[in-house]
């Protein structure tokens, strides 16, 4: 009951605000068309938890969505039992493996994200426990302010865009709102919808800020954001402006020029520095990880090692209970020593006395797709470059494994495509600026599709990353479209 009255006084609260708001008046547009657009996404961020609680994943594996809610709350706790622990855990301080020990028990996404100094992962907990003060442990409140801060970075990514396209403020809005992948994703409560707001404010210091110190404020705000919540989408812009600086640089003469030096200076820092070797590290681990995740399998510790083992060779093992486990059969299993973090190697095990404690168990991904291992080899990492960045544009694929909802993901990108060819064949004459920023975008998300496919084997996970590089094709046909409003 409380829940009901305490949802209805602050979401009419929040419906003034937007309707009352300078910030969310804009000029061509009905007053009312905001506060509608927030009534709009309310009730799409409740189909989406309602989706990701109930059909999300396999049957007895929790979603992100519910971990999040859950972790957040039980982050939110510890400040009642030790607010002293509690400040320690939320801004990283301390041992936190011990803290996450002592408080963090049942919290499976907390503790199976390592001790990183930037964790998106845990970032989005700590927010979530913050909110939690607020929303009193009410989920429709928490989706309240995810939804407040969805609408916020939509107005200022309209805002940025309705400066370099010709298309009608209302027509762009409606492009913005209904666009499937920025709809559906941008209004739950998970990393994305702070993502948007990154994006926003970054698009809107970069084509309508025109005061150099609220351009300055809004670029750092959007880099702590993406640094904070999505720190590869941060990377992926980084080779976008020095693309761009390259540009400036040779005082804006010459396209071609620009890509060459750019592409010059790219293949240098691959093959002529030990960037190489860490770049195919760090994609070699993400890789690994996506796939213990995605195929079915356990993960266990033992004294000195962790093991994967697949869901085929569970009958080798002994199950003392959900914790502790042993090796009765001869078998195979992934290994890792745990002071190392790579390589990874598959190992034949005999039966052994030693209790091994299980850390994990995954029920596998509907949607897992069979990729190339990279095993920290950059010939390899090169070779899997035409079918990572394929499944990043293409995936899913009809006859895949899947939801209903791929299907919407399907028509999105092919309909996004078509339109792309014919706005490119349509297209006007470009200065010279249009076309860098064009040639920008292209790199950002060319940059953004190969990072996600060489990652990622769940047709479900791609389409979930890539949405801010469809965003950016988006952008690309906004730009080139420059008929007469």
């Amino acid at each position: 009951m409380f829940e009901s009255i305490y949802f209805s006084i602050l979401f009419c609260g929040l419906f003034f605000i937007i309707l009352k708001s300078r910030f969310f008046q804009i000029e061509g547009l009905n007053k009312w068309i905001f506060p509608s657009v927030f009534v709009f996404k309310t009730l799409i961020g409740f189909g989406f938890v309602y989706y990701f609680l109930n059909f999300g994943f396999k049957a007895g594996q929790p979603s992100d969505v519910e971990r999040f809610l859950n972790e957040g709350k039980e982050l939110n706790a510890v400040f009642y039992r030790s607010p002293k622990d509690y400040f320690l855990m939320l801004f990283n301080i301390g041992d936190q493996r011990l803290l996450a020990s002592k408080h963090m028990t049942n919290a499976f996404l907390w503790r199976s994200n390592g001790l990183k100094i930037i964790n998106d992962t845990r970032n989005l907990i700590r927010f979530h426990s913050i909110l939690n003060f607020i929303s009193f442990g009410f989920n429709s409140i928490i989706l309240l302010f995810f939804e407040l801060i969805s609408i916020i970075g939509l107005v200022l990514l309209f805002k940025g865009l309705n400066k370099i396209t010709s298309i009608k403020p209302f027509s762009l809005l409606l492009i913005l709102v209904l666009f499937p992948s920025l709809l559906f994703w941008s209004s739950g409560i998970l990393k994305e919808t702070l993502v948007l707001l990154g994006i926003g404010l970054f698009i809107n210091a970069l084509f309508y800020q025109t005061k150099n110190s609220k351009r300055i404020i809004y670029y750092l705000v959007s880099c702590i954001l993406l640094f904070l919540f999505k720190p590869y989408i941060l990377i992926c812009i980084i080779p976008a402006l020095l693309f761009y600086c390259i540009y400036i640089l040779l005082k804006k003469k010459s396209i071609l020029v620009s890509t060459i030096i750019f592409s010059s200076l790219i293949i240098l820092l691959l093959f002529g520095t030990n960037i190489q070797d860490k770049f195919t590290s760090i994609i070699s681990i993400k890789q690994s990880h996506s796939k213990n995740i995605a195929i079915p399998g356990l993960h266990v510790r033992g004294d000195t090692c962790l093991y994967y083992f697949e869901k085929k060779d569970f009958n080798k093992l002994r199950f003392y209970n959900d914790s502790l486990v042993e090796i009765k059969t001869k078998t195979k299993a992934l290994y890792r020593a745990r002071s190392d973090k790579y390589p990874s190697r598959i190992i034949e095990i005999n039966p052994s006395d030693e209790i091994l404690r299980v850390r994990s168990k995954s029920n596998g991904a509907n949607s897992y797709f069979k990729t190339t291992s990279i095993n920290n080899q950059f010939p390899q990492l090169i070779k899997n470059l035409p079918s990572a960045i394929s499944n990043s544009l293409f995936r899913p694929y009809p006859n895949e494994n899947g939801s209903f909802m791929k299907y919407i993901s399907i028509l999105e990108i092919y309909f996004l495509y078509i339109f792309l060819i014919f706005t490119i064949l349509k297209r006007p004459k470009l200065n010279h600026n249009e076309m860098s920023i064009i040639v920008s975008i292209i790199i950002f998300t060319l940059t953004l599709f190969t990072i996600i496919g060489l990652i990622s084997c769940v047709s479900g996970e791609i389409v979930r990353y890539r949405f801010p590089g469809l965003l950016a094709i988006l952008i690309i046909i906004f730009i080139l479209h420059k008929e007469k409003k």
